[in-house]
């Protein structure tokens, strides 16, 4: 598993003390560049990619468009803070853009307030289950706090 994150916020070496400690050490390596550039240069199979970064439109974009053909037949994309229990509209519309079944996807959800597709080709077909996501998404909605009515 890769971790690819710039760390500009200083946490890079808290990020390696907890790989250390919960004993990932030997199954996590940290990237520590920005995603699209470390996309750039990628050269191994994707399996699932967690898009989880600017939250910016433009930046969710720019990390699905450089991600994404890296990601295997059967691979998952994930959009993070991409639902309505996410007030960040950046990655919301990216996934409602982008997540759709057709040509690239061909299964798409949500999880709590995350988006996922799984990438068409693979060799099975394959369903989530339905109970983890009820269950989740019920907390989520129970802890949103209610929106101001507009003025």
């Amino acid at each position: 598993m890769y971790a690819v994150d710039p760390h500009v916020y200083g946490t890079l070496g808290e990020l390696r003390a907890n790989i250390e400690r919960f004993g990932l050490a030997t199954q996590v390596e940290v990237v520590a560049e920005r995603s699209v550039e470390a996309a750039e240069r990628w050269r191994l199979p994707v399996q699932a990619v967690f898009v989880d970064g600017d939250h910016t439109r433009d930046a969710v974009e720019a990390d699905v468009r450089a991600w994404l053909p890296h990601v295997v037949p059967g691979g998952l994309l994930a959009i993070h803070d991409s639902t309505e229990l996410s007030g960040f509209d950046g990655p919301r519309q990216v996934a409602r853009d982008s997540c759709k079944v057709g040509e690239v996807f061909e299964a798409v959800g949500t999880l709590g307030s995350i988006t996922w597709a799984r990438r068409r080709g693979g060799e099975t077909t394959w369903h989530p289950p339905e109970h983890g996501r009820r269950w989740l998404d019920g907390i989520l909605r129970l802890r949103q706090k209610p929106k101001p009515p507009p003025e």
